[in-house]
């Protein structure tokens, strides 16, 4: 038993440290992979898309926050036409590994606008997907940027 734990608690280690270096390499390659991002809406922008969202519109709400992120608060689920919002989460350490199957089926179709809470992150989310051919918009400034005018 005691053996097996010890198994147990090597792979927690070894998951854990692999999650680091991605970070690591994550943070120091964002700079240099998303200098050239041609779409960004603003928050007005962002929040106006949230607040008119329809059902049958082409957009998805792409969070790509990590769990120790998600304080910040979520976009709404139902908004004020009291339509259910497309928001998916999907960290952008599973986007990197491209684990992109919860996208695929919006990959020809939809609008999907990336964000999390400060704008980094969603940056190389948007530029990331779009060099696998779908069509993404990111949020400048993320959530941080958003709170002021939207009830997170």
């Amino acid at each position: 038993a005691a053996s097996r734990e010890l198994k147990m608690l090597l792979a927690r280690k070894t998951n854990l440290g692999e999650r680091m270096s991605k970070r690591l390499i994550f943070a120091s390659s964002v700079r240099n992979f998303t200098n050239d991002l041609k779409y960004s809406v603003s928050n007005h922008e962002f929040k106006e898309l949230v607040n008119s969202f329809e059902p049958d519109q082409e957009i998805v709400f792409l969070d790509v926050r990590e769990d120790e992120d998600l304080a910040d608060g979520y976009l709404p689920s139902v908004n004020d036409l009291g339509a259910t919002v497309k928001n998916i989460r999907l960290p952008i350490l599973d986007l990197i590994e491209l684990q992109l199957q919860p996208l695929e089926k919006y990959k020809d179709t939809h609008q999907i606008y990336c964000y999390c809470r400060s704008g980094n992150k969603s940056v190389a989310a948007t530029r990331l997907l779009s060099l696998h051919g779908y069509n993404t918009v990111n949020l400048h400034g993320g959530l941080r940027n958003l709170a002021p005018i939207m009830d997170l």
